[in-house]
């Protein structure tokens, strides 16, 4: 009976190892995280942990797409598309959140400019952004007040009187990035980015090779492979026409649409993402339909494929888990609402919206939910644990308090330095320890040596007495022949040790020294001549 009560009282980390938990947690839908952080201080450590949010993003297969609106005021409204058209009916379809944000007075409206890997963008008046987590509820508020000043139009605020704007991530900084390109007040055109790393804005005229073409006030830029996108408006040709910036190498390059569109015929040409391709999407004016352009392999401009949607104004938000295409618009007929289309079946069905009814060009940028935090965040949370660690408070603003806090600093001082030491001199042992091995692996090597090389020595000397032995027997063959060819020649005077140099036998030496000389005389020979 015990042994089921004890079984019975573990907990799940105490039956499963931490990592299979993790894996586990990697395949729920974001939103439901939220409410496991409350499991254990360990789930709400591994859930709050910025490398588990990063690998969530990118492996979870559950990943959650949301049409996002702003219903006015510091209202928002979020569409789940992936649960419109399930026939779940517990699936949540749309929630309203409240913007977190502390002001004394709130603008009229906030206006929604764009999204990416989880934040929001928005407007508020006067003169400032917002980048916003709305699952965490983390953001960062950003002025651009600097700008207003020097800008050519009056009455200028995002997103009417720039030229684009966009909002994007550098994976090599770890970075969120917000740019603008606007016009001053000499029509000298700039280019600013501002980083939520450094918390500052930065210049990159630099950047700007040429005057950059105007982009719908509604075109945030889509965000993409490290860049963020722009299609010009209006859109006169499709050779180089979308603007691409770099956001790690902070350069901008261009890529040609589809070659087939009658420019004419456009209205309003967008960018989409879809299933992680790019795409160009326009409403046709000769057909009433909407074209879809995708590019299923990126930069490879005969990779474009079209695919016409039967609805008079269709904006693809994302693709279902089918494939199908999700998106938000009207038909001729007047139907109103979100729709999702058949790409193998050439169907549409329908979903009635019943919440609000966005204008013809208002932003309705996908949302995807995440638990990513800004890089502040991570800072500031880095700050916490480390006061946490180390048990420092700020001192009480007494004699006594600043007093006690100040001997508290020098203990701690006095026994961390202790502890370093303790520290340096088991460091030094291992070395020390690690270079008598070295010491005493190289002696025995040396000694191997050793014994090869008389090794080497014993076989020589046998070796230099077997060849003198076969010289001295080709040496006796020789004067055996010689007395055999020629009998009255004399062979008594023949010596195996001489060699013969100018008609006489002289010794090896002689013959090395005159070698010598002959060729130190050709050299100054040579030196004379030259």
């Amino acid at each position: 009976m015990e042994k089921k009560m004890n079984h019975k009282s573990k907990s799940i980390q105490d039956i499963l190892p931490l990592d299979l938990i993790q894996r586990i947690l990697l395949r729920v839908p974001v939103r439901h995280l939220a409410r496991l952080k409350c499991v254990s201080k360990r789930w709400y450590s591994l859930i709050s942990d910025p490398h588990f949010a990063e690998l969530h993003f990118h492996r979870s297969p559950a990943a959650t797409n949301a049409s996002v609106f702003m219903g006015g005021g510091s209202l928002a409204y979020f569409v789940y598309l992936d649960s419109l058209f399930t026939d779940n009916n517990d699936a949540l379809q749309v929630k309203k959140v409240s913007l977190p944000f502390k002001m004394k007075k709130l603008p009229s409206d906030f206006e929604l400019l764009g999204s990416c890997r989880g934040f929001v963008l928005l407007h508020g008046d006067p003169h400032f952004l917002v980048v916003w987590n709305p699952l965490t509820g983390s953001g960062k508020r950003i002025s651009y007040s600097h700008i207003v000043s020097r800008c050519k139009h009056k009455g200028f605020r995002l997103p009417s009187k720039f030229h684009l704007y966009g909002f994007g991530y550098d994976a090599f900084q770890d970075d969120y990035l917000v740019v603008v390109a606007w016009q001053d007040k000499d029509d000298h055109y700039h280019f600013d980015c501002f980083s939520l790393r450094t918390n500052s804005w930065i210049n990159l005229d630099a950047a700007l090779s040429k005057p950059l073409d105007v982009c719908h006030r509604n075109s945030c830029g889509l965000f993409l492979n490290g860049a963020i996108h722009w299609v010009p408006y209006p859109l006169t040709a499709y050779r180089d026409a979308i603007i691409i910036f770099d956001t790690k190498e902070r350069t901008f390059s261009r890529i040609s649409g589809p070659e087939q569109p009658v420019v004419s015929a456009c209205t309003f040409p967008t960018l989409a993402l879809l299933g992680g391709c790019l795409a160009l999407y326009y409403h046709n004016n000769d057909s009433c339909n909407t074209h879809i352009w995708v590019m299923k392999e990126y930069k490879v401009l005969s990779s474009w494929t079209l695919y016409q949607i039967p609805c008079k104004d269709f904006r693809p938000l994302c693709l279902s888990s089918n494939m199908d295409i999700i998106g938000r618009g009207y038909t001729l007929y007047g139907t109103i609402g979100y729709f999702i289309y058949n790409v193998r079946e050439d169907l549409l069905k329908h979903f009635n919206d019943h919440y609000c009814w966005l204008p013809l060009r208002a932003t309705d940028p996908l949302y995807t939910e995440s638990l990513l935090p800004l890089p502040g965040d991570i800072k500031e949370k880095d700050k916490k644990k480390k006061m946490k660690k180390s048990g420092d408070r700020a001192p009480s603003l007494t004699t006594a308090g600043l007093k006690a806090y100040f001997n508290k600093r020098k203990r701690a001082e006095k026994q961390g330095s202790s502890t370093n030491a303790d520290k340096e001199g088991k460091v030094l042992a291992e070395k020390v320890a690690a270079l008598e091995k070295d010491v005493e692996k190289t002696n025995l090597e040396k000694e191997k040596l050793v014994a090869q090389v008389k090794e080497l020595e014993s076989l020589l000397s046998t070796k230099e007495d077997e060849v003198y032995e076969v010289f001295i027997q080709g040496f006796d063959r020789a004067v055996l022949q010689i007395k055999t060819l020629l009998p009255e020649a004399d062979v008594s005077a023949m010596d195996v040790t001489k060699v013969a140099l100018n008609g006489e036998l002289v010794d090896g030496e002689v013959l090395e020294e005159a070698v010598d000389e002959n060729a130190a005389q050709q050299q100054d020979d040579e030196v004379v001549r030259v």
